[in-house]
């Protein structure tokens, strides 16, 4: 029988305690309950490194979306499975709401929703970081929830390069990576009130990508120039015709998800 383990993030605001782990049987479908694994603050959203390096958000002292400290933990699983702290990062304020690994060149990319800032981070091999740079993001939109800027994910390009999505300003930008630096290549600009969310590349047509609307409930195609770093609107579709979630199915036979709040 074939097993693999599911961790999960929460919020820790109510009866939640922090990261849990349950079974899944990958014949069956059943999921064992999940237990606690690692008690810690909003871990909400995690990232597992190929070195068995655990990078998960870490809240303390604070219940809202400002206050107290932010940041995140990273917890070492080379030793039979157990989870140890090998480093807690926290800064005054929210924490983050995104986090990337960068295999290939060991970086750790931290996404700030309520601050507007993307973090690089350099991983020594014990899986601890140390910041290299950060871009603070600007402007706002036309919508209540956009009143600033507001990072909610970075990724790499197939080709490398950093794409930082902000819900705030309507606005995808591209970076070059260097040495833990970025550097400026291209901006793109949904619609205005768009609200982009999240960004995934098409993993056989890597020069198309999909551009999640949270505020618009809308799905962007676009098109990705590996030459300029532009990314090219191609079509946009709705995501919540009859006020109902949808799964939109792409020609690829590729299907994109989406679940509306």
């Amino acid at each position: 029988m074939l097993f693999q383990n599911v961790m999960f993030g929460t919020y820790t605001r109510r009866q939640s305690s922090g990261i849990y782990q349950a079974v899944l049987d990958l014949e069956t479908g059943k999921l064992t309950k999940p237990t606690l694994l690692i008690q810690t603050g909003s871990p909400t959203y995690t990232v597992m490194s190929q070195a068995g390096f655990l990078y998960a958000v870490n809240r303390q002292n604070g219940q809202g979306p400002t206050g107290g400290l932010g940041g995140f933990n990273v917890y070492d699983f080379n030793n039979s499975g157990e989870p140890k702290k090998v480093q807690e990062w926290l800064t005054p304020d929210a924490s983050e709401a995104y986090l990337a690994i960068d295999e290939k060149r060991q970086l750790l990319f931290a996404a700030n929703y309520h601050l507007a800032t993307l973090t690089i981070f350099k991983i020594k091999s014990d899986g601890t970081v140390t910041q290299t740079d950060q871009y603070t993001a600007s402007g706002k939109g036309p919508r209540p929830e956009q009143n600033k800027a507001h990072i909610h994910f970075a990724n790499l390009t197939p080709d490398g390069r950093l794409a930082i999505v902000d819900l705030g300003s309507d606005k995808v930008t591209i970076f070059d990576v260097t040495d833990g630096k970025l550097t400026l290549q291209n901006v793109f600009e949904t619609g205005t009130g768009f609200g982009p969310r999240h960004m995934r590349f098409n993993p056989i047509y890597q020069n198309v990508a999909y551009v999640l609307g949270e505020l618009s409930s809308l799905i962007s195609v676009v098109k990705y120039d590996t030459d300029t770093a532009a990314l090219i609107l191609h079509k946009t579709y709705p995501t919540i015709p009859n006020d109902c979630a949808r799964i939109l199915k792409i020609r690829t036979a590729l299907f994109l998800g989406h679940n509306p709040r």
